[in-house]
């Protein structure tokens, strides 16, 4: 099982601070932005696990070419196949699709599907059927679980599920990552130290609670209202020390590299 880790997300201005992470999210919608699409293209070519977006939570999925285009341009470890928030059937419909797409052109990269639905019994059938297809080699929880339930910790529900799943399909080798973070980082601590395949999580919770000047603390670890400019952010001085402090509370040991992401 690979050490739990977080990748940070931060606008530009922040990028060298998360340059020495192992795990890194790249955020499709961002792409077009040359310093945001180098530093993430230098980070997978050194080795860095870098998870490629497709835009689907920012409300601005891009079509199967434009994602093939960006791949080319980013060389992701890991790709997010397409999926629509809360609708399963059409998650189903459009990743069956696009891994179709990705044989007939020949184009070979790790795959993570995130099931949807608006209740945990459909995010739950929707799971089944991506747990089952080998051609899976992740499964994303998404933060949009948590808003469909108003539900805490219905993620800690779905790890559940997805143990049960693991072990009824022989699925061992499949991994896990939480997309995005509205519960704050001691449910995703809770979630990753109970189900060893939760490798990881995303989120830009960090830069929101420096901009806000919140201190992250045990009794006060929800997540900071504030919006986010990724392209023009401003520098906010105490971000590192915010993405350590996250760290520390979200049970990660070590964001940088080790054996376990060789």
């Amino acid at each position: 099982m690979k050490e739990f880790k977080v990748a940070h997300i931060v606008p530009v201005a922040h990028l060298n601070d998360t340059v020495d992470n192992q795990y890194h999210m790249c955020l499709a919608h961002l792409v077009g932005c040359d310093k945001y699409r180098q530093f993430y293209a230098d980070a997978a070519s050194h080795g860095k696990f870098v998870l490629m977006d497709n835009g689907a939570a920012e409300g601005s999925q891009l079509d199967f070419d434009k994602l093939f285009e960006m791949y080319d341009k980013i060389k992701p470890t890991e790709i997010v196949l397409p999926d629509t928030l809360y609708e399963p059937g059409s998650t189903i419909q459009k990743s069956r699709a696009f891994l179709l797409e990705m044989q007939d052109r020949g184009i070979k990269y790790r795959k993570m599907a995130v099931p949807q639905g608006r209740t945990l019994d459909e995010w739950a059938a929707c799971a089944r059927i991506m747990v089952k297809d080998t051609r899976i080699d992740s499964i994303g929880v998404s933060k949009f679980l948590n808003i469909a339930t108003r539900n805490k910790y219905v993620r800690f529900e779905a790890c559940k599920i997805l143990e049960d799943l693991i072990r009824e399909y022989n699925r061992y080798g499949l991994e896990v990552h939480l997309l995005g973070c509205d519960e704050g980082p001691l449910v995703v601590r809770m979630c990753h130290e109970t189900f060893p395949f939760v490798r990881g999580c995303d989120s830009a919770f960090s830069y929101l609670a420096a901009q806000a000047n919140k201190k992250l603390t045990v009794a006060d670890n929800s997540r900071p209202d504030g919006t986010i400019d990724f392209i023009n952010g401003t520098y906010q001085p105490n971000t590192a020390s915010s993405m350590r402090k996250f760290d520390v509370l979200a049970g990660v040991k070590n964001n940088g590299r080790d054996v376990t992401w060789s």
